[in-house]
């Protein structure tokens, strides 16, 4: 529901890693992915004891806002062009 397709692989130190295509992004391509496909660091993982607790310090501190409802245990925030997913 977020408009978007990905894909999920491992890096070499076990680090899980996604590719994500944001189809409301203009930036549409006919040529073949390869490394200079990627764009943005587009998502970064934060992992919390509180997800409150940090989403209000992103909101106070950085003006960064719910980019979509989510729970106590999970929280997006930002927006299409970079995303905090606090967990």
């Amino acid at each position: 529901h977020w408009n978007a397709h990905s894909c999920y692989f491992l890096d070499a130190a076990g680090n899980l890693l996604e590719f994500i295509a944001r189809h409301t992004m203009p930036n549409a391509s006919r040529a073949g992915f390869d490394s200079d496909s990627l764009l943005s660091v587009s998502e970064i993982g934060l992992v919390t004891q509180s997800v409150p607790d940090i989403a209000e310090q992103l909101r106070s501190r950085f003006s960064v806002q719910t980019y979509v409802s989510g729970s106590n245990e999970f929280l997006p925030m930002g927006n299409e062009h970079g995303l905090f997913i606090l967990v």
